[in-house]
């Protein structure tokens, strides 16, 4: 078993999105993630990107949507946009993510100049052969 406060423990995404909500100008992402997983799994929400606007009332009460091809509706609507913003949202984690580790790099190769083997660029941006 891995200890609780090791890195190597595995934890739930739900818990990071939740931390993450917490601070200023992130209170969306886990409104975007809940939406999202109800889209990614077979339920209502996933299947209404499917149906046509037009529902068919039966006798008993009971609708019934049929689906079809590129069907335009509030919820595709919706799941657009999210997904885009989805995206949007981790192509810029990506970077920031690159952005952070470039700069782990820089500090390593500047703490230790001989094994950098001259591959600092003088901007400060780390340069690693194949």
């Amino acid at each position: 078993m891995v200890p609780e406060k090791s890195p190597l423990r595995q934890t739930n995404v739900v818990t990071h999105i939740q931390k993450l909500a917490k601070f200023p100008g992130y209170a969306e992402i886990e409104r975007y993630y809940e939406r999202l997983c109800e889209v990614a799994h077979p339920n209502v929400a996933g299947n209404a990107r499917f149906w046509t606007d037009s529902v068919k009332v039966d006798s008993d009460g009971s609708m019934i949507r049929t689906g079809a091809p590129n069907v335009a509706n509030e919820t595709v609507s919706i799941v657009l946009d999210d997904t885009l913003w989805g995206l949007a949202w981790s192509s810029v984690t990506i970077m920031a993510g690159f952005k952070i580790l470039n700069e782990q790099i820089v500090t390593i190769l500047q703490a230790f100049p001989a094994a950098s083997d001259g591959h600092l660029l003088s901007s400060g941006t780390a340069v690693v052969k194949k």
